[in-house]
């Protein structure tokens, strides 16, 4: 059985490497997707369910690339043959539409196409006359478009799982969940790691780190949102059982992670952010300026120091910003392991060139990362 998982443009490498230790295999990277294996619809779920790097989680019926954008569509969801397990008599169904690119076309009009040919489909191959629905319906097909690439799925998801649900107290500079958790990912950083973001931001690395490290799953607030619940492998059995063998696993001890600021605001949003995320108690949030991270940490304790850095901006002008990216830098040399590493995410990889070259640091791997029409930098 195949799944795909939705995943911001330039996260494909962090989720396909998060997939496979969730138990995925043969997973093959798209555009703005990664195509995997898994053993059965209820793998599927629990992937859903925990998957960080996601912003959804499908079924797979197809992909391929598009030249005609209502030809092609035709073409290959006539050729959909895995639906069986999904179809029912009296379901309801929605088609919706993510598009990434630009196109001569709009997301309602695949949606139309998409909703028609579905429709013939199932009631040809399978006898079902199913009504469209477009709030809770028993199936969505979802369709990712980026470019002339086009993904077709059953959502097992839902929603956009990118915004997460403990995101309420945000800055001008809060990024999606997703691009977190692939920053960690990218930084190399693991569950045993000592951790530290230096400017905690709304404390969303901090959480996504703890959400990895403590096994917690990020959905675990979201359970009855999840659309896996309605379909027709779980409509008898139900999905209690599933969800009680993954929680059971979450450990509640403190963990080695660190969030600071010199902004108490922020580090106020991080903590109330973390609250809601039900990480406060295993995390360690607290305003300090980056000057005294030597007195915070003893020499070479840190495993990894991954953070969103700060910009130029009303309230921090751009003298200030380059005394911040110095002694960043400054300390990062004093606190981190032998073998430790800096992961961070910014617009504009050179501004700290004069800094992390001056104490010694490389860059050893550098990413584009997109979060909607805005490109960061990943390094």
């Amino acid at each position: 059985m195949k799944g795909v998982a939705i995943v911001p443009l330039g996260l494909e490498d962090a989720a396909r490497e998060e997939l496979e230790g969730l138990g995925a295999s043969e997973a093959e990277v798209l555009k703005g997707a990664v195509l995997f294996q898994v053993k059965d619809c209820e793998e599927l779920a629990k992937i859903a369910y925990v998957s960080q790097s996601a912003d959804r989680v499908l079924f797979h019926l197809a992909h391929f690339s598009f030249a005609d954008i209502r030809q092609d569509v035709e073409k290959h969801i006539g050729k959909v043959e895995n639906f069986g397990d999904f179809a029912f008599e009296g379901m309801s169904f929605r088609a919706s539409c993510e598009r990434r690119g630009e196109h001569g076309f709009s997301s309602p009009d695949v949606e139309k196409l998409l909703g028609d040919a579905l429709h013939r489909l199932m009631k040809r191959e399978y006898g079902v006359d199913a009504a469209v629905k477009m709030a809770s319906p028993d199936v969505t097909f979802f369709a990712s478009i980026v470019d002339d690439s086009f993904a077709l799925g059953i959502d097992f998801t839902g929603f956009d799982a990118g915004k997460r649900d403990y995101k309420i107290f945000l800055t001008p500079v809060s990024v999606r969940g997703t691009i977190s958790y692939g920053l960690l990912r990218y930084a190399g950083y693991r569950k045993k790691h000592t951790l530290l973001d230096p400017f905690v931001n709304d404390g969303a690395i901090v959480i996504e780190a703890a959400l990895y490290a403590s096994g917690k799953p990020v959905q675990f607030y979201r359970k009855d949102k999840l659309a896996f619940a309605r379909l027709a492998p779980f409509r008898e059995k139900g999905v209690s059982s599933l969800f009680e063998s993954i929680d059971k696993k979450i450990k509640k001890e403190k963990l080695p992670i660190s969030g600071f600021d010199a902004a108490f605001q922020y580090v106020d949003y991080g903590r109330k952010n973390a609250k809601i995320a039900g990480v406060e108690k295993v995390v360690y949030l607290s305003r300090v300026e980056s000057e005294w991270l030597d007195i915070k940490f003893r020499e070479k304790s840190v495993d990894r120091i991954v953070t969103k850095i700060p910009e130029p901006s009303r309230k921090l002008v751009s003298k200030d910003v380059q005394k911040l990216y110095g002694e960043l830098f400054y300390q990062a040399e004093y606190i981190l392991k032998d073998g430790g590493k800096v992961g961070v995410l910014c617009r504009d990889l050179a501004v700290l060139e004069p800094h992390y070259a001056k104490y010694g640091f490389v860059i050893e791997r550098q990413k584009d990362v997109w979060t909607g029409e805005q490109r960061l930098c990943m390094a």
